[in-house]
């Protein structure tokens, strides 16, 4: 199992504790070059999707749990390229109503591409003033490794 999988189960039993239910769906912002093809990793822009991911939080014990979120987390990366229009369609919500109210955005990074962490050399002159992230979503987590 990865810290992913780890972060996603913790976050699943915020949400489900916060809201009384042991069933729980959030959205989960995925990288979207995983099965993007031949050449994706020298195509530029981004590649990212939201989807929706559920957990059910029976009581199972932890290894357990971990290991069914590390499973259907691997499940939906075969999905990454699908809209959440088109998840919505077939999950049975009817629109406007949200597929999720809560968001994760695990973002995994290496060491070089983390803020802060560049030689002088590399950005001479450039000075990190900050940044923020804005989401149409009520509850949000966002963690960097």
């Amino acid at each position: 199992v990865s810290l992913a999988s780890l972060c996603h189960l913790a976050w699943g039993q915020v949400v489900a504790r916060s809201s009384g239910r042991e069933q729980v769906v959030f959205g989960t912002v995925l990288f979207g070059r995983m099965h993007a093809g031949a050449g994706a990793d020298r195509a530029m822009g981004l590649f990212i999707n939201t989807l929706p991911v559920r957990l059910d939080l029976d009581g199972t014990g932890v290894e357990e749990s971990l290991r069914l979120t590390h499973a259907r987390l691997a499940e939906l990366l075969s999905h990454e390229h699908a809209s959440l229009a088109q998840a919505q369609r077939c999950s049975g919500v009817a629109a406007p109503a949200p597929l999720f109210g809560a968001l994760l955005n695990y973002r995994h990074n290496t060491p070089a591409a983390t803020a802060g962490s560049r030689t002088d050399d590399d950005l001479s002159g450039v000075e990190w003033l900050g940044s923020e992230e804005r989401t149409n979503y009520p509850l949000t987590l966002s963690v960097e490794d």
